[in-house]
């Protein structure tokens, strides 16, 4: 008896203390849930998934059980461990554990044990197959490579299949899983060069490579170094989420949304960025939730995709997408799959129905019943403004309205990323109308990636080229922005990669600091959006592309860029060299070869036609030009060696002045129109107050604008029709991300006041019209020059 009594005194002893070793060791610092299961789902969510399940999922649900139920007999049959570890070497090796998810989510639903038993049983498969793995990556005792790498792939989701049937799991079978976890982790540090970048906080999608193991077991260790190293990864990556990762996409995103990688890079597909966020979320409490209605990396993907597609109406609208990267999976539809139900955005609802994931990856019926919301609002396209900036990215996208008959146009401007395709292109304008017309680079193909030289090259875009002779550009190779010890092999006189400096950091237009949080940046185009303003009648959008260029043969460069409604622009360039030799060139850039007329130029395409006029200068040079010729110092045009492998029959109109000097300016009135349209506009330039101004006759309409020849770049608008003047303003020099000039269309009050657009509209818009006097309040802003 008193053996007893000492024995039970003893195991109550080490019960204690492993108690006490487990609150030490596991403090429980983050948001992480305490209960299991915490990743796929957590308990507070059954209800809804329950709903979901017996309603508008009823049939996927069914689905799903009839698949899970044949795999359960699989799993519960005899040997189903030994077969499937042999499995496990082959090159199907998700085969081994197929079905854990469904699985798991039965279990939570109904209850019955023969899902609970399945699950142990699959539990011990990734438990046995993580120390094969272990022991296999161990003897290479050696750096990262590729086949530990390999190795570590087909090790399988233990976390999953521990955090799922966690309750059905004894303390020991727990405790070995814990302590297997931390050996692949520490593993994956060693073998993966993608952990060893996320630990330094230089891997944008690092988050994503380690926050599942931590979210499994994250608490739940006993073992003092298994909690230990548990706590530090945890800490690591929170601080790298909450610091850097969050505000560097956020600065990027700013404002309603934005570009950025984890937009369209294909990077962040299925099983990396955006799922990641998801788990997380079910995995945290309440206090970290805010983060998916307030951030822009989340609420912004929807507004990006929408307002960057030319036609919505066209059979594959990803083909008419600006010029990004390639397919809709490149729209950043991975994204926005998981975004949607995180941040409820309706903008990206409308997307993701217009699009499903189906049409490209269909989801297995797990994840479609667990993350698809149907009862999200979605706002169409027609109901939006047809004009947004994306501040943080440096683009400009506008439009006449969202029928198939519009009139679009974009302008890229701003900080570079690791995903975008490596065009040398800041400053430079699409315009679309039935079709591309002023295009971007030189493949006639949407769908196919810009990645030979010339059409990586600014001469290849629709912009500026000074061309001092003897500058040697810098190049970057494909889509990775790092330096290269070997220079892009032609002089086009266009711009050229700079470092961001010092610790790879840089201010955007929008004055945010955007940090290296996402790979090795280290390259960027270095321009800015300096002023921007939209209205119902016009917008106007000034750029500075002084920095994108060599200072050595580049002073000043600002491009100011006016959209008059519904099919006009003014595009006025003012350009100072350091040299007056230093040639000057305007390029336009056509798929079809263009006409000349006196200083009125224009070509087709599909059922479009784009018009350019050139005003000034005033004696100027025009030549058309087709495929990858680089302008000889006798005016003749050849095919450079460095371009022999740039093969295109697209044309390019070069504008040049008729003398050299240092400072020059540019002007030039474009108009889309259908194929065989005459143009409809008349112009006329002048000079007023040491201003350059031009006069547009559209009908009834007349357009007045002028813009400073010297100084900072201004200007001034004048709108009238008949006699009724409709605008008469100052262009702004400050960018003004507001609808506050929108207020005679019959959206303007919806959008002020209906919540569905309130990731669209900016704060300080919805706070100032959001009542019912708009009018009065539209005054007040006006008359304080916003």
């Amino acid at each position: 008896m008193m053996h007893r009594t000492i024995l039970a005194l003893a195991l109550s002893l080490l019960a204690s203390r492993c108690v006490a070793q487990a609150q030490e060791v596991a403090s429980r610092k983050l948001p992480i849930r305490k209960d299991h299961p915490r990743i796929l789902f957590n308990k507070d969510q059954l209800p809804a998934i329950r709903a979901k399940c017996g309603g508008p999922f009823a049939k996927e649900y069914a689905q799903m059980k009839v698949q899970a139920d044949g795999r359960v007999d699989e799993i519960l049959a005899e040997g189903f461990v030994g077969e499937s570890l042999a499995e496990s070497d082959s090159a199907n090796s998700e085969d081994a554990w197929m079905g854990l998810e469904a699985i798991g989510l039965l279990w939570h639903l109904t209850g019955e044990a023969r899902y609970a038993q399945a699950g142990r049983r699959l539990h011990e498969l990734l438990m046995k197959m993580s120390e094969e793995t272990i022991a296999a990556v161990s003897a290479l005792d050696r750096g990262p490579t590729i086949q530990g790498k390999q190795l570590l792939d087909k090790t399988g989701p233990l976390h999953l299949s521990y955090d799922l049937f966690y309750d059905q799991l004894s303390e020991e079978v727990r405790q070995k899983s814990v302590h297997l976890n931390v050996e692949i982790m520490r593993c994956k540090r060693k073998m993966d060069w993608a952990w060893q970048g996320w630990q330094r906080g230089r891997v944008f999608h690092g988050p994503s490579r380690g926050a599942p193991y931590i979210m499994a077991f994250y608490g739940d260790a006993k073992q003092q170094q298994d909690g230990e190293f548990i706590n530090e990864l945890a800490e690591q990556v929170y601080e790298l989420l909450h610091s850097s990762y969050l505000p560097g996409f956020a600065a990027k995103a700013d404002r309603r949304g934005g570009w950025n990688e984890c937009f369209q890079c294909m990077c962040l597909t299925l099983p990396h960025q955006m799922p990641f966020w998801w788990r997380w979320r079910n995995a945290t409490t309440a206090e970290e939730h805010k983060m998916y209605t307030t951030n822009p990396f989340f609420t912004g993907m929807g507004n990006w995709i929408v307002y960057n597609v030319m036609d919505w109406h066209r059979d594959e609208p990803g083909k008419y997408a600006v010029p990004v990267g390639s397919k809709l999976g490149h729209l950043g539809l991975h994204g926005t799959y998981w975004t949607v139900p995180l941040s409820r955005d309706p903008v990206g609802k409308w997307f993701i129905k217009r699009v499903p994931r189906q049409k490209w990856t269909p989801p297995p019926l797990w994840e479609k019943i667990l993350v698809e919301e149907p009862d999200i609002p979605e706002v169409k396209p027609e109901e939006l403004p047809e004009t947004a900036i994306f501040e943080g990215w440096g683009w400009v996208s506008m439009r006449s309205d969202w029928s198939a008959d519009a009139v679009f146009a974009h302008l890229t401007c701003g900080l570079t990323g690791q995903a975008e395709p490596a065009d040398l292109d800041d400053t430079s304008f699409i315009i679309y109308h039935k079709g591309l017309l002023a295009i971007d680079g030189i493949k006639p193909d949407a769908t196919e990636r810009n990645t030979d030289p010339y059409s990586r090259m600014t001469l290849g875009h629709n912009t500026i080229t000074v061309l001092d002779p003897d500058e040697t550009l810098r190049g970057n190779h494909a889509f990775q922005y790092t330096w290269r010890p070997n220079p892009f092999p032609v002089n086009d006189g266009g711009q050229t990669w700079k470092g961001l400096g010092e610790g790879s950091r840089a201010i955007t237009s929008a004055g945010l600091d955007f940090p290296q949080a996402r790979g090795p940046s280290t390259m960027a185009r270095l321009g800015t959006i300096t002023a921007y303003q939209t209205s119902s009648l016009y917008d106007y959008v000034c750029l500075d592309g002084m920095k994108c260029y060599s200072e050595n043969k580049l002073k000043s460069f600002t491009r100011q860029f006016v959209y008059l409604k519904p099919n006009l622009f003014i595009v006025f360039d003012r350009v100072v060299s350091t040299k007056p030799e230093f040639r000057k060139r305007w390029h336009l850039h056509f798929y079809n070869k263009p006409q000349i007329s006196g200083g009125l130029v224009h070509a087709d395409y599909e059922g479009g036609r784009l018009y350019c006029r050139t005003l000034l200068p005033a004696q100027a040079t025009l030549k058309k030009v087709q495929g990858a010729k680089l302008e000889q110092a006798d005016g003749t045009y050849v095919i450079p060696e460095g371009w022999k492998d740039s093969p295109t029959d697209t044309w390019r109109l070069d504008v040049g002045p008729d003398r050299p000097a240092t400072d020059d300016v540019f002007l030039h009135v474009l108009q889309a129109t259908g194929t065989g349209q005459p143009h409809t506009f008349a112009s006329r330039q002048f000079e007023r107050d040491g201003k350059v101004g031009v006069e547009v006759a559209v009908g009834q309409r007349r357009f007045e604008v002028l813009f400073a020849r010297k100084g900072d770049a201004s200007g001034r608008i004048r709108v009238q029709e008949r006699e009724k003047v409709l605008a008469d303003r100052g262009f702004p020099e400050s960018i003004r991300d507001t609808y506050a000039l929108w207020k005679d269309d019959p959206r303007f009050a919806m959008w002020m006041t209906d919540s569905r657009f309130r990731y669209v509209i900016a704060k300080e818009d919805r706070e100032m019209f959001g009542e019912s006097d708009h009018d009065s309040k539209v005054k007040r802003a006006e008359s304080c020059g916003r």
